[in-house]
């Protein structure tokens, strides 16, 4: 299909913009305005097109990046793996050593020219489940000891149960203007407002 003027003064439009830095305020950015259907129909094509390259170049993206994940998986399955079980081979026979000749002394380490093959104490691990732990102390009443345990937690706000049990009513602040503020039985609940009679939104298809 032929380019009709009314489409290339957009794109003279749009390239006149490209001359411009991106550090001009979009505000202050000179506006290219519709005035017929024709430039809507063009502006709208223009527009499904670009949606369509933003989401090419999207799967691209995605693509690029499982591509980019395969070649790592198998760099490490066919380079790192096979170097991490030497290195594990190569321990395990030093630690059956250092055992041996520490063996009947008080003695942690063995000292090499290359290096010490010292042993340490392991630190205790702990596996918990913080719910299970915190039904049980709960379970206890509120004054047994366990609560000092217990790390203060602040009530979570069921915010959408309170909106659909809330009211909307026009109140006048101090300073004589309006807001939409919300009751829940009969109380206005504070830190709230409320826009009424909103336009619709807009959505191209």
């Amino acid at each position: 299909m032929k380019e009709n003027k009314n489409l290339k003064s957009i794109w003279d439009f749009l390239d006149e913009q490209d001359q411009e830095e991106f550090s001009i305020a979009e505000e202050d950015r000179p506006k290219y305005v519709i005035n017929d259907t024709i430039q809507a129909e063009n502006v709208t094509r223009y527009y499904k097109r670009t949606i369509q390259e933003i989401a090419r170049l999207q799967q691209e993206l995605d693509n690029w990046k499982a591509d980019i994940q395969k070649k790592q998986d198998e760099y490490i399955n066919k380079v790192v793996a096979p170097l991490e079980e030497k290195a594990r081979f190569f321990e395990a026979q030093l630690r059956d050593f250092a055992e041996k000749q520490i063996a009947g002394t008080k003695k942690k380490s063995v000292k090499l020219l290359e290096g010490t093959l010292q042993f340490t104490k392991t630190q205790d691990k702990y596996e918990h489940d913080d719910d299970v732990i915190l039904d049980f102390i709960n379970g206890l009443g509120a004054k047994n000891k366990l609560r000092s345990y217990l790390k203060p937690q602040p009530a979570k706000l069921d915010w959408k149960n309170m909106k659909d049990a809330s009211v909307i009513r026009e109140v006048t602040l101090d300073d004589g203007t309006k807001e939409n503020h919300i009751f829940v039985n009969e109380v206005e609940i504070p830190a709230v407002t409320v826009k009424v009679n909103l336009p619709p939104s807009f959505k191209v298809k």
